[in-house]
């Protein structure tokens, strides 16, 4: 149901639809030449919402000539069917700075309603031939650049907020939320070196780990009832979620089913953060009658890994010390050479296995260890599970070389021009079942691309998209099925 919405008097004006008049989101077209540079009227975001200007903060400085573009999410502009105005700008200072206004339905086709010339000012847009059938999601602004100041710190119209007097509730609109998610450095290195099976492990809700790896949806994991998504994640600078195990349980990790583990050569890289003292299982794997084909533990201060169920001791490598980690782990049938590798650096070397090919097509989890592989419950023990967070978990079928690892690590950190990096944009939205939803993206808010289609869940859907661009644009369509 859409919220509840009271007429309000805001700024000397009347919102029948109150608060909910307000534009919801904003997207800056052009910053203008010269931009403004005052570090209090740069924040785009400052136009959304009711105006709360409280000298200097709360309003965004077009820049000379620059333009803003400004959504409806919870509510459409409408014509009022007579004179009365329709469309109200609060713009803030002194100096009279001339406005023009467009507004369109779909942020691609857009309609001049005029401009407003100075301070606060309303617009009717029944006087261009629109009446309280036409509505409309999105308004657009742009900076006269022959009137008001030429230059300066806050050059250009101060706009505070864009209000929709004559109005309609948009009923259960999907909200898009957008987060800058950080740099895709981690995952574009991941990706590069070619991954069977990628669980990035940032699902918002459901119980499906989604895999980006080459073996696609069939390697896809299923969520454990008490794995706790949306922890924050372990990339440097990043706001992506994890995949978190609050407590000793059998079922707070991720299981897959009938994995095509490889079985000549192997690595597994991933990310950890945890505060076990005693036995904490990380990965295990089980196929064929050997429950721990392929594992690694952490035990005390060491670390210890099965493989072909022979175990191995590496003291003195210790990880659950609160601190995120990054692990990885090689091995190959051709010598049974095995690397463990931690914060992208040689840790310790052994030979297992040699000759001895892994045995495929088992089960594989996060978080617990296999006792036996009968299903459902794999012999699973909460003494041997893993308490903390786990994150960006990669399968290859090959060693990575010491290189590869330490590239990885550095991408966790961001290390390596940071300044012109891809940005990962993290969209998630409240998604209504049998609703179908269609993702567009756009860098200047005229053309638009489907990014991806969607089938609604009744839950949330999140996905990360990257962005060459500083500035880009998203928007989000849905129609019933």
């Amino acid at each position: 149901m859409a919220p509840l919405a009271f007429s309000e008097m805001i700024g000397g004006v009347e919102f029948p639809q109150g608060v909910l008049s307000f534009a919801d989101l904003a997207y800056v077209n052009d910053p203008g030449s010269p931009s403004a540079t005052a570090a209090n009227y740069v924040d785009s975001s400052r136009t959304t919402g009711p105006p709360d200007y409280v000298s200097p903060t709360g309003s965004y400085s077009l820049g000379r000539g620059g333009s803003i573009t400004l959504q409806f999410t919870n509510n459409l502009l409408t014509g009022s069917g007579n004179s009365d105005p329709d469309l109200h700008i609060f713009e803030i200072g002194p100096d009279i700075e001339d406005t023009f206004v467009e507004i369109s339905t779909d942020g691609i086709l857009w309609t001049s309603v005029g401009k407003v010339f100075g301070s606060t000012s309303s617009v009717d847009i029944d006087q261009y031939g629109f009446g309280t059938g036409d509505q409309f999601r999105f308004v657009r602004l742009t900076d006269d650049p022959d009137e008001g100041n030429q230059s300066g710190e806050t050059v250009g119209a101060d706009i505070d907020a864009v209000g929709a007097i004559s109005t309609a509730p948009l009923l259960d609109a999907p909200v898009l939320r957008i987060r800058n998610g950080g740099s895709a450095a981690y995952s574009r290195a991941i990706i590069d070196d070619g991954p069977l099976a990628y669980w990035r492990l940032n699902e918002a809700s459901g119980s499906i780990a989604g895999n980006l790896g080459s073996l696609g949806p069939s390697a896809n994991g299923t969520y454990g009832p008490h794995a706790l998504l949306d922890v924050p994640g372990l990339r440097e600078n990043s706001v992506d979620a994890a995949l978190g195990s609050p407590f000793a349980s059998t079922r707070s990790g991720m299981l897959v089913d009938a994995f095509p583990m490889p079985t000549d050569s192997v690595s597994i890289s991933l990310l950890v953060e945890g505060t076990n003292s005693g036995n904490a299982c990380l990965f295990g794997y089980g196929a064929g009658t050997s429950p721990n084909e392929f594992s690694l533990f952490t035990d005390g201060g060491n670390l210890v890994v099965y493989l072909n169920a022979t175990r191995l001791d590496f003291p003195s490598l210790e990880v659950m010390d609160g601190d995120p980690h990054q692990l990885a782990i090689t091995w190959t049938k051709d010598g049974g050479t095995l690397e463990l590798y931690l914060d992208g650096s040689p840790a310790a070397s052994s030979t297992v296995s040699d000759g001895v090919a892994l045995e495929s097509n088992g089960v594989f989890a996060l978080g617990q260890d296999f006792d036996n592989l009968v299903a459902p419950g794999y012999g699973f023990d909460a003494g041997q599970s893993f308490v903390g967070t786990t994150d960006e978990v990669a399968v290859f079928d090959r060693q990575l070389s010491p290189e590869e690892v330490d590239e990885q690590w550095k991408a966790r950190l961001r290390e390596g021009g940071a300044s012109e990096e891809v940005i990962e944009m993290i969209l998630e939205w409240d998604s209504a079942a049998g609703s179908i939803y269609e993702l567009q993206g756009s860098e200047s808010a005229d053309t638009w691309e489907t990014i991806q289609p969607w089938v609604g869940t009744g839950g949330t859907i999140r996905l990360t998209h990257e962005a060459d661009l500083a500035s880009f644009f998203f928007r989000l369509l849905t129609t019933a099925e």
